[in-house]
């Protein structure tokens, strides 16, 4: 199994084929990735196991709350 997902598995995640289209849909559904050259992305597989599962992704921001850090 390779550490990030094929291109299977993006178009059934996201419905499309077309990189562009896929790209906005990864980022809609909060998805982290980096694009190839080409334009397609690059999810990897523990982030998509992670996201899919509801776990907090390291260096996530919680929109629920107001950053309050900034006030000491």
């Amino acid at each position: 199994m390779k550490i990030y997902l094929t291109t299977e598995e993006l178009q059934g995640i996201t419905g499309f084929k077309k990189a562009s289209a896929q790209v906005r849909a990864l980022r809609r559904m909060g998805f982290q990735f980096i694009t190839r050259a080409d334009g397609s992305p690059l999810v990897s597989r523990a982030h998509f196991e992670l996201l899919l599962c509801g776990l907090p992704i390291a260096g996530s921001i919680d929109t629920d709350e107001p950053d309050f850090s900034s006030l000491q």
